[in-house]
This record gives structure tokens, sequence and C-alpha cells, in this order.
């Protein structure tokens, strides 16, 4: 916190005088980056013409968002996943339940392009499992590319 209130310019209690504790801001941050920063992936997957290209253009949104210089490394939702034992349960569950509703979105959308509906949700799943695995990776390789060309093989097979 201190970090933050002195790259904020204010002190302490004016912080937690507007978020009330860490975890409320932190739900607030939560909130923000979901309508901002992923707001890009939802129009995505909204506006792919076909299964390949929901893939593709996912992929290479993520990618280069993840490994572009105007953020750290990585999606703010997958990092904090990463070690869940620091969260509390109420920041587990807002998590998880943003993560789900972006899966259940990509699902329905891959159903619009024909695919049934099991199938549709064993696509979304792993989708949104390998976006949150090369987040995770972004975070740790000293390699900025190699995000971009394990997804390159992801849409290949």
């Amino acid at each position: 916190m201190g970090d933050l209130t002195s790259e904020l310019g204010i002190n302490r209690p004016s912080l937690y005088a507007a978020y009330g504790d860490k975890e409320q801001l932190f739900h607030e941050v939560l909130s923000h980056y979901h309508e901002t920063v992923t707001a890009s992936d939802r129009l995505t997957v909204a506006s792919a013409e076909c299964a390949k290209d929901l893939v593709q253009q996912l992929l290479a949104s993520c990618v280069a968002r993840i490994s572009g210089h105007q953020f750290s490394p990585g999606y703010l939702m997958s990092g904090a996943m990463a070690d869940l034992s620091c969260l509390s349960e109420g920041l587990v569950s807002d998590i998880t339940e943003r993560l789900t509703g972006f899966e259940e979105q990509t699902a329905d959308r891959y159903e619009s392009f024909g695919v049934a509906l099991e199938e549709a949700q064993q696509r979304a799943a792993k989708l949104v499992f390998i976006i949150t695995g090369l987040s995770t990776y972004a975070r740790s390789i000293p390699d900025p590319a190699k995000p971009s060309r394990m997804a390159n093989s992801f849409t290949r097979e």
C-alpha cells in the first residue's frame, strides 16, 4: 500500500477512506480492469466470423496485451490467480466469476458457429486455459516473443 500511495501522491488514510480496505480496492481494480482492458476480448469474441477467427483473433489480441509495454506482462486476473492462497474467498470468487463469464460468452459464440454445446464448452475452457497460461508464462520469461510463438502454434493445431 505504501508504494501505491506514494505513486498516487496521497496518504494511506485517504486511500482507505475512498476504498475501505485492500480487498475493496482490489475489487474496484478488478471491476475497472474488466470494464476497460478485457472489453476488447469480449468484443473480439462477439465479432468473430467463424471459430478459427475467434481463436486466432483472441490469441493475437491477448498476446499483444500481455507482451506489450503499456502494462506489466500478463493479465491481472491470471496473475492474481497464480497464488490463490494470498487472496480472500471473496476475491477468488470475484475472479472466478469473471473468468467463468468470459468462458461462457466464448462457448456461446462457438455454439453460434454450429459447434455442439458440450464441444463448445470444452473449446471455450481450453481457450481460457491457454490464455491464462500464456499470461502467467509472460510474467516469468525473458523472451517477450515467446508467447506470440506459442499462440501461433495453438492456432495451427
